[in-house]
């Protein structure tokens, strides 16, 4: 009995070493993998967002700073050069000046009882937490979803847009976590069902579209796709959620934007152009006349066929949405009408930051569908969809080495512009999860995945 004993507590101390050792083996993978992680992707990322530009404010943050100090003061967010404008003076009045509606002045208002550097330093830090946090899958309880996570993880940290808005102490975020947050609240819905629970969701969501898109308003230009999808609870959500922020923000501030300031900015147009559609057809246009005199008018005929390109652009995708509407689902919708705002309107790179939310989500569907479930071998095209993915999107990583060494290169072999590689990339993309959004097994990932 003794000996028998003897023997079963060295088994049990065998099985408790083993233990112990694939735990410490696993515990040291993922130190290695969590410091190879942070050596690449999020001390880059942190350096030149934040330490980088630690003593940088340019010209954004004060402008948004000087807005709500005004609020606090209780003055007018616009400065009277803005609310004295005439429709047809320059555009150049504007730089410096708070343009937008006042919502994110209100923002700003807790952080303008600091002292400027430090209103900045606190909001961006807030605001990197937040991302970094509520945008990170969390569906790790398989090695697909721990992938999923690192690599979306990643594009966090390699997402050129967000370091710039970082850096400038931009807007982008807000409209990007109410976007965010209505992509979920509609993912989680039963989609074209009338169950009240359904209903509810569709109209919180489409209120936080449509406070998100009193940010810049260019997001608006949603607002038709959901029409023309059908999604009329959606609709109703937006201008719903727009009524109310213009409410809460102040009447009389809303009024004088609308009434005084929006008007006199149709001459704004011309800086949109800059990372557009419109851009790249000036940009050839100048490509083609290095070292000779610029015709104004050829410039003038550039920018009316950029424009005319724009909305042939949005008409053939109203009329894409409109036939695949019982096809498409309300997440998938909004997620693809994120890429609209950037293309169409884009005056710099932190607009494209809202491109990030149609990315993460086709990363996440394309692993799944790489990496089925069971003993079952690797898809070949989700691989191939990833890796055409990954190519396009290289323009919006001009931040770290990578992007820095594709834009380096093209510009020296190609004599191609960096707005035009970044509309010419994001169209591209575009168009790639267009056909993806439409592909039924891209729709309709392995089910015990989706579970898990």
């Amino acid at each position: 009995m003794n000996i028998q004993g003897q023997g079963e507590d060295r088994e049990v101390e065998k099985q408790a070493q083993g233990v112990w050792s694939r735990r410490f083996t696993r515990n040291l993978l993922i130190a290695l993998i969590g410091a190879g992680f942070f050596l690449l992707f999020a001390n880059p990322f942190i350096g030149v967002s934040v330490w980088e530009p630690w003593d940088y404010l340019h010209d954004d943050f004060p402008m948004f700073y000087g807005a709500s100090k005004s609020l606090v003061a209780g003055e007018s967010p616009y400065s009277v050069d803005i609310l004295d404008a005439i429709p047809d003076a320059g555009s150049a009045r504007g730089w410096g000046s708070y343009i937008y509606p006042p919502l994110f002045a209100w923002v700003l208002v807790p952080f303008s009882f600091l002292p400027i550097e430090w209103a900045k330093h606190v909001y961006v830090i807030l605001c990197l937490f937040i991302y970094l946090i509520f945008l990170t899958p969390r569906r790790s309880k398989d090695f697909v979803g721990a992938l999923e996570g690192v690599v979306s993880l990643a594009v966090l940290c390699l997402w050129g847009p967000i370091v710039e808005t970082c850096r400038f102490g931009q807007s982008n975020f807000l409209p990007l976590f109410l976007f965010f947050a209505a992509w979920k609240i509609l993912e989680g819905a039963p989609d074209l069902s009338s169950n009240e629970k359904t209903r509810i969701r569709e109209i919180v969501a489409g209120i936080l579209i449509g406070v998100g898109s009193m940010v810049k308003l260019t997001p608006f230009v949603i607002l038709p796709i959901f029409l023309v999808a059908g999604r009329y609870r959606l609709v109703v959500g937006c201008i719903a959620g727009s009524v109310l922020t213009a409410t809460l923000t102040g009447l009389g501030s809303n009024f004088e934007y609308f009434t005084r300031v929006l008007p006199t900015l149709g001459n704004f147009s011309d800086l949109s152009h800059f990372h557009s559609i419109t851009r790249v057809v000036l940009g050839l246009a100048n490509d083609a006349g290095v070292g000779q005199e610029i015709d104004p008018q050829s410039v003038e005929r550039g920018r009316q066929l950029g424009l005319m390109l724009s909305g042939l652009l949005y008409v053939l995708f109203l009329i894409f949405v409109h036939l695949n509407r019982k096809k498409l689902k309300s997440h998938e919708i909004l997620l693809l009408s994120c890429f609209l705002p950037c293309l169409l309107f884009g005056a710099w790179y932190h607009h494209y930051t809202l491109v990030l939310l149609p990315v993460l989500y086709s990363l996440s569907r394309l692993i799944r569908l790489a990496i089925p479930s069971g003993n079952g071998h690797l898809r070949i095209w989700p691989i191939l969809g990833l890796s055409i993915l990954f190519l396009l999107l290289l323009p919006n990583t001009f931040y770290v080495h990578m992007g820095k060494i594709f834009y380096a290169w093209t510009f020296t072999q190609l004599r191609v512009y960096n707005p035009t590689w970044l509309v010419v990339s994001n169209l591209c993309a575009f168009f790639l999860l267009c056909a993806l959004f439409n592909f039924r097994p891209f729709q309709k990932p392995n089910a015990s995945r989706e579970k898990a």
